[in-house]
Formats: structure tokens, sequence, C-alpha cells
């Protein structure tokens, strides 16, 4: 047999000892989503009485569809 297949490595899983990504990369990202999502919201609320006077509806009755998924 050869050297490489007597190694522990040659059993483990491949990729297990594949270089994670960089975290602060991570950061950026989970930053960025959340910073999206507020904006959603942030908008909505804003558009929300002007929609609802276009609807010729209260304003809670359309609350309730505004929420984010």
């Amino acid at each position: 047999m050869s050297e490489a297949a007597d190694s522990p490595r040659a059993t483990e899983a491949p990729g297990r000892d594949a270089p994670h990504g960089d975290p602060r990369a991570a950061a950026i990202l989970v930053a960025f989503v959340m910073f999206l999502s507020i904006l959603e919201a942030t908008v909505i609320a804003t558009a929300l009485p002007d929609m609802a006077r276009d609807f010729g509806v209260a304003a809670s009755e359309l609350a309730s569809a505004s929420l984010p998924i």
C-alpha cells in the first residue's frame, strides 16, 4: 500500500479540513441583510397611511399585511 492510503487524512471525510470563509465577510453579510430588512420595514411603515387612503381602508387594517416574511 502507498503511504497516502495509510495516512489518517485519507480516511477522513472530504472537505473536513477545508478553510472556512472570512468571518468579517460573514459579519458584513449579516449586517447588510439586517439593514435591508430595517429599510424595507421603514419604507412600508412610511407608505402605509397613503396606501390605506388609496384603498379606502383604515391603516390598521393594512398593518397585518405589512409584516415582513
